[in-house]
């Protein structure tokens, strides 16, 4: 294969130095070539060409960003050739410190006269590929002319600074892309920045947006337009525009700013003789919004003293949880799970129950709303206490009892097995078994018999927590 850039050969030749040269190398194996250079150093236009001389080809050109650059790079494809029988891609891609490549591609097929927008700290790679088909031919030609330009200062973008004010949308309208344009919209402290709609009067899918955050990270990519009433998750918000195609596009976004209500409920519900016994509600902040961040918030719900001898807790059923768990805390048992889903009610001997959600995730928070309310105490229905377990615990539930929740921890035994089974009941009764520490539902809820393995590397002070638990 044969390869002729227009560039001054010598670059081809350079060497990486300790003074960070410009460096360029050529490998070449089994019908695989791949060459790298350096954007700093190129020229404006670039031709290659080749022939594909084996039955499975491929001819990859590497341009390493620029990390000094400023301004960012736009590679305009005027003659991509051989595409009958070559696939063609071209990706963006950065380099980390050790020189890992991570790629995505951008334009797959063609784009003969078409544009693409590349940031600064990002390269360029172009790829030619031959699969296997028309084996029977040999030496297909292929050329590629480009030329890779800075892109023109930001004069495109008419709006590069947003502030935006409480109740009040603003309308970037007329907004001419032909390579690339970025905005940075504020919103208030306690608000959040939020897209009432970006409009493109083009039809060749080329507009492409990316909404960052300030420190650049990713939020969400938008290909397709229109787009309405969008909740990035940030303020400060960056949109990114970029058009990959050969038209301009006539773009109008409309921001505003939206107040964030993300108080947590009470820290403490107490119910009393002369109030309700329920459903109260542990619920999200700004329910049923789903615009708050990393909070999180604890409320402990408890019986005052004339009320505990007839009165029990019990909180209901949640669906899974995507960003965060539910931590329930068994008052003086001190008995915490930690919980992504619920699927069956619990009730709680202790007068104290405190329900904390925990956010794992770095944008919104779940939206959940869980009951909890009242149910009498029946006679003879109380779990057993928890006692110092040796070997063996036993205890027997009544048969008119119902909703019934009893929970244990039991320590490691030496040979690192909990056996357990019910001796009666097989249609109304289940018990479990979960780790402590585990996040999700864990519960198996089998009735008849079950075994829990402790890892043979396990904490010693790691327990099990074995519940037994009635239906109606």
């Amino acid at each position: 294969s044969v390869c002729t850039p227009s560039r001054r050969s010598e670059r081809r030749e350079s060497v990486q130095t300790e003074e960070s040269e410009t460096t360029t190398r050529i490998f070449s194996a089994n019908c695989n070539e791949h060459e790298i250079f350096s954007m700093a150093d190129m020229e404006s236009e670039l031709t290659f060409s080749g022939k594909a001389t084996c039955e499975v080809y491929e001819k990859t050109f590497q341009f390493n960003p620029d990390l000094n650059a400023k301004r960012g790079h736009v590679l305009t494809v005027s003659e991509a050739s051989g595409k009958s029988y070559l696939s063609f891609r071209v990706y963006e891609f950065t380099l980390d410190d050790n020189g890992t490549v991570d790629k995505s591609i951008l334009r797959p097929g063609d784009i003969v006269g078409a544009h693409t927008w590349f940031a600064p700290t990002t390269g360029i790679w172009v790829d030619f590929k031959r699969d296997g088909n028309n084996a029977d031919d040999e030496d297909f030609e292929f050329t590629f002319t480009a030329t890779i330009s800075d892109t023109p200062t930001n004069h495109h973008c008419p709006y590069p600074f947003v502030d935006l004010e409480p109740n009040k949308a603003i309308v970037l309208e007329d907004t001419l892309i032909e390579y690339y344009c970025d905005a940075k919209i504020t919103a208030p402290p306690g608000f959040d920045v939020r897209i009432d709609h970006i409009k493109d009067t083009g039809d060749d899918n080329d507009l492409l947006v990316k909404v960052l955050d300030d420190d650049r990270n990713e939020l969400e990519v938008l290909e397709s337009f229109p787009v309405n009433e969008l909740l990035p998750g940030a303020n400060p918000i960056l949109l990114d525009i970029s058009n990959r195609g050969k038209a301009s596009h006539q773009v109008e976004i409309q921001v505003s700013a939206v107040e964030l209500n993300c108080t947590c409920g009470p820290r403490e519900y107490i119910f009393n003789s002369g109030g309700t016994t329920g459903p109260v509600f542990f619920q999200s902040p700004d329910y049923p919004h789903a615009h708050c961040r990393m909070i999180s918030c604890a409320t402990t719900f408890s019986l005052t003293t004339e009320l505990r001898s007839k009165y029990k807790i019990i909180v209901d059923r949640f669906d899974k949880l995507e960003h965060g768990t539910i931590e329930i805390t068994d008052g003086p048992n001190g008995i915490s799970t930690l919980n992504e889903i619920m699927t069956r009610s619990f009730t709680f001997e202790s007068p104290y129950v405190t329900l904390m959600y925990l956010p794992s995730g770095k944008r919104y928070e779940d939206v959940f709303s869980i009951e909890v309310e009242l149910i009498e105490r029946q006679d003879g229905c109380d779990c057993p206490p928890q006692l110092a377990i040796d070997v063996q615990i036993d205890f027997e539930i009544p048969a008119h009892c119902k909703k019934v929740d009893c929970m244990y921890e039991v320590p490691q035994f030496d040979d690192n097995t909990v056996n357990y089974f019910i001796k009666r009941d097989l249609t109304n009764d289940y018990i479990g078994s979960r780790r402590t520490g585990a996040t999700s539902d864990r519960f198996s809820y089998e009735s008849g018999a079950g075994t829990f393995d402790f890892d043979p590397w396990a904490d010693k002070s790691e327990r099990v927590i074995m519940r037994f638990h009635r239906e109606e």
